[in-house]
């Protein structure tokens, strides 16, 4: 980690000295704005290294050879699901620390761990106080198989000569990451995560950003700007050469590309971490992750509490980003059948289906390719149904239009029809693993008549980690007219206006609930507009959530519980939309499989996570 750092130093000691000696007084002239990965990448070094020099941390970070730990144990208890051990380490050459390891004590491992971090008036024990504001998160995560860590950092005086308060605390942080690293056997490198609340979600922010080796960032309870800082707050955040330099959100925006999330409470007072401050806060930091096309890995958390850790999203952040690991994620294709199926792990997740698909006794007529079925619940279920006999021309999840215009011709995709129109696989375009999430991308043609290609249609999916609870899958369609005006419409027939995105529920969603997010449904839903439909048994459900910036959003749907569970996110519905020739309309969804219901599945809540990854408009 160290020699990562080396030479960025000297851009420190240079900017530090035009700050403190005022050759530049202009504040944060190296906020963050767009640009390319490569250059988001080039700023993140250049602002790691100014930190750094103004910090007064770089003989500390250019270390070649990790200071030895000399450990001294003080305490040692066993629980029933970990046990906890209190050490002494040293921090530099002149000073030493205590603080808590948890250690699970079930065999195997490497296991996840996290370095938990107080807020003011508290120790490296409120952390595991579940009374208290922390609500006992680090025993949370204990009892959970992650190894975890603590340390004191609420100090207010500076140990030794030539340092800063903020450093100091900073330092003592990435030594726990250092001695996480060194328990080989216990703790996975890529799995290291940190948390904290308050002055700890001011640490979390800064041990995310200057420490690469740390994987994953929930700060709680600081998210704002240092305006607001300045006023009613302890200032011990405050040191010569920061806000010349930067805002908060472009320390937080060193994080990038690696998953973060910040908790806000809707009981914080204006005057402290407020809210519309932190959404605000929020929109900045997001343009760098935008930038390396990463947007939903950050995120605004607003829980209906206070000043307080918020255990539910904290303990499901980290069970989606640090229990999965990277390379569980498979692609298993059978290319004479013609299909594609994405594994995590042992356990199936979709399958796509690329080639020609007939079912046994069904007309030729209805082959159809390039869709999703089968889509698995978390726990193997199969979620789709294919070629049922009530509805031949449904398969598993689709995107068909009953009235499709081109060549001056009326023809559709929805149903078999002369002339016949439907997809053709032509390409791969993608297909990788990264951050613990698999991208498939494919180009397929609608070809007229199994002749003329009228469209080209561009499917990316990707397929996120899942936690305990639930699993997202991003779904991007962008359709392109070829060669002349492509016109695509819902049905007239009585008002419907279904086609589009379409998922056909297996036969246990038959009398499922329905709900969207204007409530539950008690009958059969048609050409009404939502935000986002969902079907669910007591056990298990899934749901569509439709972009914010979508075409004509928010669009109508037709949602069915009676003859089968099945949703449409009917676009454009009745009014037709015209692509003149080599015009494309890009269209994106999340499709969310749950456990549980709609409220155990937290589909409402998941539906504001994904608006959190567009900017607002």
């Amino acid at each position: 980690m160290r020699r990562r750092y080396q030479r960025f130093w000297l851009i420190g000691i240079i900017l530090a000295s035009m700050s403190l000696f005022g050759l530049d007084s202009n504040i944060r002239r190296m906020k963050y704005s767009s640009r390319s990965e490569k250059e988001a990448v080039r700023w993140q070094e250049d602002v790691r290294g100014a930190l750094f020099g103004i910090l007064k941390m770089e003989d500390l970070v250019s270390t070649e050879t990790p200071l030895p730990f000399e450990k001294k144990e003080l305490r040692e208890e066993k629980l029933k699901s970990y046990q906890q051990i209190e050490l002494e380490i040293n921090s530099t050459r002149r000073r030493k620390i205590p603080v808590i390891l948890t250690l699970p004590n079930k065999a195997g491992g490497p296991f996840p761990a996290v370095v938990c971090i107080h807020g003011h008036g508290g120790t490296r024990y409120s952390v595991h106080d579940r009374s208290s504001v922390y609500k006992g998160f680090a025993a949370a995560l204990a009892e959970s198989g992650f190894v975890t860590v603590a340390v004191d950092v609420g100090q207010h005086e500076i140990f030794e000569k030539d340092r800063t308060l903020m450093g100091e605390r900073l330092w003592d942080l990435m030594r726990c990451v250092d001695l996480l690293l060194s328990l080989e056997n216990k703790v996975d490198r890529e799995r290291i995560g940190c948390a904290g609340l308050s002055l700890g979600g001011e640490m979390a922010m800064w041990l995310g950003a200057m420490d690469s080796r740390v994987s994953a960032a929930v700060s709680s309870g600081f998210l704002t700007v240092m305006d607001q800082m300045e006023q009613n707050h302890c200032l011990c955040w405050k040191f010569d050469g920061l806000r010349e330099l930067v805002d908060f959100a472009d320390i937080y925006s060193l994080i990038a590309p690696r998953p973060l999330m910040c908790q806000n409470g809707l009981q914080e007072e204006p005057k402290d971490f407020y809210v519309p401050i932190a959404r605000k806060a929020m929109d900045e930091v997001k343009v760098i992750y935008e930038d390396f096309n990463r947007p939903q890995n950050a995120f605004l958390d607003v829980h209906e509490g206070g000043h307080e850790i918020h255990l539910p999203s904290l303990m499901e952040f980290f069970h989606k980003y640090l229990t999965i690991r990277n390379d569980s994620m498979k692609f298993v294709e059978n290319k004479e059948k013609g299909f594609l199926t994405v594994r995590d792990g042992k356990d199936d997740v979709l399958t796509y289906r690329f080639g020609d698909q007939l079912k046994e006794g069904i007309d030729p007529e209805q082959t159809r390719s390039c869709y999703i079925h089968a889509l698995y619940s978390l726990d193997g279920q199969v979620l789709t149904d294919d070629f049922p006999k009530d509805h031949l021309h449904h398969h598993g999840v689709f995107w068909t239009w009953p009235i499709v215009k081109t060549r001056d011709q009326l023809t559709q995709t929805w149903h078999p029809h002369s002339p016949s129109l439907r997809q053709y696989f032509v390409r791969w375009l993608k297909r990788e693993k990264k951050n613990g999430t698999a991208i498939i991308s494919v180009e397929n043609v609608w070809k007229l008549d199994n002749r003329e290609v009228v469209a080209k249609e561009i499917v990316t999916l990707q397929i996120h980690p899942a936690d305990n609870t639930s699993r997202a899958l991003d779904l991007e369609l962008k359709i392109q007219a070829v060669g002349s005006s492509l016109t695509l419409q819902g049905t007239p027939d009585q008002n419907k206006g279904y086609g589009g995105l379409s998922i056909r529920g297996a036969p246990m969603f038959t009398g499922a609930s329905m709900s969207t997010d204007r409530g539950m449904l008690e009958e059969d839903s048609t050409n009404v507009p939502f935000y986002w439909a969902d079907l669910s048994t007591k056990d298990l459900g899934v749901a569509i959530f439709v972009s914010p910036d979508h075409p004509d959003f928010p669009i109508t749907w037709l949602i069915r519980n009676s003859y089968a569970g099945f949703i449409n996110a009917s676009w454009p519905g009745l009014d037709p939309s015209v692509l003149e020739p080599d015009e494309s309309v890009t269209l994106r969804y999340r499709i969310y499989v749950h456990r549980g219901d709609r409220t155990t599945g937290k589909v409402r809540e998941a539906y504001k996570q994904y608006l959190s990854l567009f900017p607002k408009k």
